[in-house]
C-alpha cells in the first residue's frame, strides 16, 4: 500500500486519525465561509444602492 499513513487501510479507524480531523474541519470552515458570504451578499449590495434584480 503506497500510503501507509492511511489508518483506515490499515485496519485502524478513521476516527482516531488526527489528519482526518483537520481536513474535516478545514472543509467545514471553507464551505460556512463561503455558504455565508453567499447568503450576506444580495444584502450587502443592496445597501450599496445595487438594485434587487441585480443584486440577486
Amino acid at each position: 500500500m503506497p500510503f501507509s499513513a492511511n489508518r483506515a487501510a490499515d485496519g485502524g479507524s478513521v476516527w482516531l486519525s488526527a489528519l482526518a480531523w483537520q481536513v474535516t474541519l478545514f472543509l467545514g470552515l471553507q464551505s460556512f465561509l463561503f455558504y455565508n458570504t453567499i447568503a450576506w451578499l444580495a444584502e450587502v449590495m443592496v445597501s450599496r444602492h445595487v438594485g434587487l434584480a441585480a443584486a440577486g
